[in-house]
């Protein structure tokens, strides 16, 4: 598990980039949309608080 400042640090700096839809929220509706966004070829980021989906 990484510590809370590096993927603090490593989340601000992939918020940074150009992406085409960012995702807040891992669970399963997060997911799908994410999961959705990808197979059509979006460059997507999927931000989620924990380690993995909830919700």
């Amino acid at each position: 598990m990484l510590n809370k400042q590096y993927s603090r640090d490593s989340l601000w700096e992939a918020i940074d980039q150009q992406w085409d839809l960012i995702v807040i929220g891992g669970g399963i509706t997060g997911a799908g949309i994410f999961r959705e966004a990808c197979r059509i070829g979006l460059k997507t980021l999927l931000v989620e608080q924990r380690d993995f989906s909830w919700g």
